[in-house]
């Protein structure tokens, strides 16, 4: 309990006090819940993928997508991204799940492609806790050969917490990607 509200406490910034209670509690059940469920819901391969379009401005085209995962939860009905993505990050789920993800991605892109224009792309969000792993490169290669999708028409968001954390590492990975 003291931890869950020193946790707390640092959240919230500097120079804070935070009592443990009722509330707290509740989160703190909630959170453990969800990622008792989660590693279920990867488990069984139950977290879906939806497609935000990307559009050039001035054609009116689009010229790719950016996948999005998303989580029919049994009990609690969709939960966004922020409800469940943090959890991920935070227990190393994320690994599994941007696998799953990108593998996804990479079908759906397969069967777009060829009614696409040219150059049209499936961009995956890979999270600083995916860039840290060393075996992200040869995970991408893995998805394309099964999915046979042209690495050309696959496309990957770096998020800026990836790209600051040790740099040599980071160098590394985007010269394999």
């Amino acid at each position: 309990d003291a931890d869950a509200a020193m946790y707390r406490a640092k959240e919230g910034g500097r120079d804070r006090i935070v009592v443990f209670g009722k509330q707290i509690r509740q989160q703190a059940q909630h959170r453990l819940d969800v990622e008792r469920e989660l590693r279920h819901a990867l488990a069984n391969e139950n977290i879906s993928t939806v497609y935000q379009p990307i559009v050039d401005i001035q054609s009116g085209s689009i010229t790719g997508v950016e996948a999005l995962a998303r989580w029919e939860h049994p009990a609690l009905g969709q939960l966004g991204p922020d409800e469940f993505l943090g959890i991920a990050e935070d227990t190393g789920m994320i690994l599994d799940l941007g696998r799953q993800v990108l593998e996804q991605a990479c079908v759906q892109a397969l069967a777009w492609v060829s009614m696409a224009s040219p150059g049209f792309r499936v961009w995956v969000n890979v999270s600083a806790r995916q860039f840290a792993d060393p075996s992200l490169f040869v995970t991408f290669l893995r998805v394309l050969d099964k999915s046979g999708l042209p690495a050309a028409a696959l496309g990957s968001d770096i998020t800026e917490s990836a790209l600051m954390a040790q740099t040599d590492p980071v160098a590394d990975q985007l010269g394999q990607l």
